[in-house]
């Protein structure tokens, strides 16, 4: 066997592993591209069809989202499913209710006509059509998901004042300061975070930098206090939590398998 064949082998091997934790798919069609690619197994090659396993699996990123019941009803017409994460996103902790895709806008195929569904919250696996009303779901021709959202994590540095009361942590997310009050040698102030159609989860706010020692919670209020701080013009402070971050492209949902 050659050194170059040797090698690709290697890298074959290295890449196979890497793609059965759902990750490397991309960097094997480049060696495929620039390469003689015969040492590749050919099971770690990604197939065309875009399904993981099965055709009633769709794979989303690294999550295979399966149908399970589609239903017409007096709201409409609905889309239920399951989602498995075959590899969550690095530094994301998931809690037991918490989903590893977003869905958000889908896009059914029928009765000669092209119907939008919404998900309008991430934790209910559920897509709704209330345009389509009656019908079976052998008039529906195709169902894609032409809008997808991943968790990641985020942690960004803002700096707040009285003249700048609000300040934007990154797409549909702001924190705003709400109230200021100085006490003996400690200040207390009150941040508001603000969040569009649920864009982030777990947001939490921080002081940033010596001498905070508090922070309180209440809804979308966040309280601190800060000691030897009296007078302060400006608080820097840190936000972190976990926002939605879109996914190119649109993705076929098989629902062939499916019964109403």
């Amino acid at each position: 066997m050659s050194v170059r064949l040797i090698t690709l082998t290697i890298v074959g091997f290295v890449l196979g592993a890497l793609a059965a934790g759902g990750v490397g798919v991309r960097v094997i069609r480049e060696v495929r591209t620039l390469d003689d690619a015969t040492s590749l197994p050919a099971q770690n090659i990604a197939r065309d069809d875009g399904y993981h396993t099965d055709p009633s699996e769709t794979l989303i990123s690294s999550v295979a989202l399966v149908p399970e019941a589609a239903t017409f009803g007096d709201d409409g017409f609905s889309i239920s499913y399951e989602m498995t994460s075959i590899a969550p996103t690095l530094g994301t902790e998931y809690a037991l209710d918490d989903q590893p895709l977003y869905p958000k806008r889908w896009l059914v195929e029928a009765l000669g006509g092209e119907f939008e569904g919404i998900q309008g919250n991430p934790n209910e696996p559920v897509a709704v059509f209330p345009l389509m009303v009656g019908g079976s779901i052998d008039q529906v021709d195709a169902v894609r998901v032409v809008e997808a959202f991943v968790p990641a994590p985020f942690e960004t540095p803002v700096s707040i004042s009285g003249a700048a009361p609000e300040m934007s942590v990154g797409a549909g997310i702001d924190v705003v300061l709400v109230g200021e009050s100085d006490n003996g040698n400690t200040t207390t102030i009150e941040i508001r975070i603000v969040t569009d159609d649920g864009i982030a989860r777990d947001v939490q706010v921080l002081g940033d930098g010596p001498g905070w020692s508090e922070s309180r919670i209440s809804g979308d209020t966040v309280t601190l206090t800060r000691s030897n701080d009296v007078g302060a013009a400006e608080f820097d402070l840190i936000v972190f939590g976990t926002s939605w971050v879109a996914i190119d492209g649109e993705f076929i949902v098989n629902i062939g398998s499916i019964d109403e």
